[in-house]
């Protein structure tokens, strides 16, 4: 309620009330502007399909602190709702560009459809929550008649570690190579050694399965976390969410090993003999060959000399890999064996064993 204004003397002037009103009258305060809501800028870099799941990725940035969100809509099912992200990933690329945008502007996430057609539009929320992309896409969910088949051709030693390779053809997968496991399983125990994606050129692969992508090989060096000796190392392959698919094991002997040779052995004279061959360690630790007579050690020789064939044959391989010995032995026939030397500790391999005799 009001306060009851008083009643005014006549005495008051028409001026003085005029005065007392304006007086009265309470202040308008004005309240200052409120900013605008900073528009969020980003984009939908990639839309990725792999059988009924659809992977996105991008970039978002709202103008404020914090992450931000994506949401996504399938404008092919009449803006059917898919599903949101937030920031999290780092593109450096972004806030190279794009001033006072954080490091951690990116945005990554999966997403299972129905089989069909899709547009998938992304929108960046804040203030305006502008759209920041559109990509399609056809999902397919996998069946039992998408089969992955191929094979591990071969595992050989490659310096200090193993060379694997083979081929695979996953109908199912956007690049047709699908993930490859390596692993170790000396012994009955399994030890993933690596997963290959990245397919190499296979063009009898692609004659013998048509429409099978030229990209279907696999062929990987690994050298870290492989214990020496011989293992056994086997391959499968998964793609889309399939069972994955055994594609084989091989045996490889004397990974991290001594290579070696035994070249010769000749009697030049009475009681002499001469033994030659090369031996080397990928790791360039100083190796020996040892030579036994009939069982009997005879000599340790290290590789001193330098045998341009075997560099050609082994390139990177130490220049000190040629080893020569003169032997004295009784006359009567002997059996020379020459075993490589792992330095520090290891396998020993032989070289090979040859007979001669002396007069």
């Amino acid at each position: 309620m009001f306060p009851r204004r008083a009643r005014l003397a006549p005495a008051v002037t028409l001026a003085a009330a005029a005065l007392a009103l304006a007086l009265a009258v309470p202040a308008v305060v004005v309240s200052p502007a409120v900013a605008a809501a900073p528009t969020p800028r980003g984009a939908l870099d990639v839309v990725e399909v792999h059988g009924d799941v659809v992977s996105v990725d991008g970039w978002a940035w709202a103008g404020v602190a914090g992450p931000t969100e994506v949401h996504f809509y399938d404008q092919a099912r009449g803006n059917a709702w898919v599903g949101k992200v937030r920031t999290s990933t780092e593109r450096p690329d972004v806030a190279r560009v794009v001033p006072g945008a954080p490091v951690y502007a990116g945005y990554g996430g999966d997403f299972r459809l129905p089989d069909g057609a899709h547009r998938i539009c992304a929108y960046a929320i804040g203030g305006s929550n502008p759209l920041i992309g559109c990509r399609d896409a056809s999902t397919r969910k996998i069946t039992l008649r998408d089969v992955t088949v191929g094979a591990l051709d071969a595992v050989s030693r490659d310096r200090d570690g193993i060379r694997v390779r083979g081929w695979v053809w996953a109908p199912q997968d956007e690049d047709g190579l699908g993930d490859v496991t390596i692993t170790d399983e000396t012994g009955g125990k399994i030890v993933e050694l690596a997963t290959v994606s990245d397919g190499v050129r296979r063009p009898d692969v692609n004659r013998a399965f048509p429409g099978a992508y030229m990209t279907t090989g696999y062929d990987i060096s690994l050298y870290d976390g492989i214990p020496q000796g011989d293992r056994r190392i086997c391959a499968s392959a998964a793609s889309g969410g399939a069972r994955a698919v055994v594609l084989g094991c091989r045996t490889v002997t004397g990974v991290g090993d001594p290579l070696g040779a035994y070249d010769g052995l000749v009697s030049y004279q009475s009681g002499q003999l001469i033994a030659n061959g090369w031996a080397f360690e990928w790791s360039g630790q100083p190796t020996s060959v040892h030579l036994y007579d009939n069982g009997r050690f005879l000599a340790s020789v290290p590789p001193t000399l330098t045998r341009a064939n075997v560099i050609a044959a082994y390139p990177g391989s130490p220049d000190a890999n040629a080893w020569f010995a003169r032997l004295s032995v009784p006359a009567g026939s002997h059996t020379v064996c020459a075993y490589a030397i792992n330095a520090p500790a290891g396998n020993n391999p032989t070289l090979g064993c040859r007979t001669v005799t002396v007069r």
